[in-house]
């Protein structure tokens, strides 16, 4: 293996996070048009509704009238037909409204500017923005074993929006690597309150990290993967703690490794 110095590793580095922001920027103008699209199929869904249902009141009025042996069967049929199509507009119209809240929820993440702005959240927002980001992984989506324990009593968050997402990604990523070999692989995802310190629990089935290499996680560079820059955990930590929180591994066993990510409610940048 070629060695690589401190130097050309931060360079490599910086030439991700520029690669990354030129994504960002090219992201952000999507989802914004993207946007107006689904606007439009949400204005065409509720026309296609309301013409079903003028359409099945007028069925209804000619069947009343309409004496047996006289084409009734055929419109009976067509009543059917209509009513089938009914329901399939209304299946589009909650996917259609699902990802409006999908594209409203990022547009509110990339319209601000970290540590500042953004109004409230809650930390359960983040955690479904960035597994629905991370849906676009074809394991993740259709192999991994997904669990969501997500408290209704959180308190709203104000401010470092833009670095839990990082955060959090950060973890869900490192997780996701650990089990992407793994049979019945599994991911289980909580959030907590306790006193003024919110959490998020990220436990995975996969291997059990040593204890040599769990001392060194955080550590910039440092990661057992090739072709992985071992700086995701190193940066979500350093962002976490700016506002101080914190991340750690809690535990490591063989089938169960936890991270777990705090914050704190009522100071600094997180709540108000």
């Amino acid at each position: 293996m070629v060695e690589v110095t401190k130097e050309e590793a931060w360079e490599r580095a910086y030439l991700a996070q520029c690669h990354d922001a030129v994504v960002g920027r090219l992201f952000k103008g999507l989802i914004h048009n993207l946007n107006g699209v689904v606007q439009a199929f949400a204005m065409q869904g509720e026309l296609f509704g309301m013409m079903f249902e003028q359409a099945d009141e007028m069925l209804e009025e000619i069947l009343a009238h309409l004496p047996p042996g006289t084409g009734r069967e055929q419109v009976e049929k067509l009543v059917d037909l209509l009513c089938r199509r009914s329901q399939g507009v209304t299946l589009l119209d909650e996917k259609i409204r699902e990802g409006q809240e999908i594209m409203g929820r990022t547009l509110e993440l990339v319209d601000f500017s970290p540590s500042v702005g953004g109004g409230f959240y809650t930390m359960n927002a983040v955690v479904r923005t960035e597994m629905e980001f991370l849906n676009a992984d074809r394991f993740f989506k259709h192999v991994l074993q997904k669990e969501l324990h997500l408290a209704n009593d959180l308190p709203p968050l104000s401010g470092g929006q833009v670095e839990l997402h990082q955060a959090v990604f950060a973890i869900l990523e490192n997780s996701l690597e650990a089990v992407r070999d793994q049979d019945g692989a599994l991911i289980t995802i909580s959030t907590a309150i306790d006193e003024e310190v919110v959490s998020v629990r990220i436990e995975n089935n996969g291997p059990e990290i040593r204890a040599e290499d769990a001392e060194r996680l955080f550590e910039p560079f440092f990661t057992t993967r090739e072709n992985c820059s071992g700086l995701g955990l190193y940066l979500a930590r350093k962002l976490v703690v700016a506002f101080g929180g914190e991340i750690c591994c809690e535990e490591s066993t063989p089938q169960r490794t936890c991270f777990v990510l705090t914050v704190p409610v009522g100071e600094g940048v997180i709540g108000d």
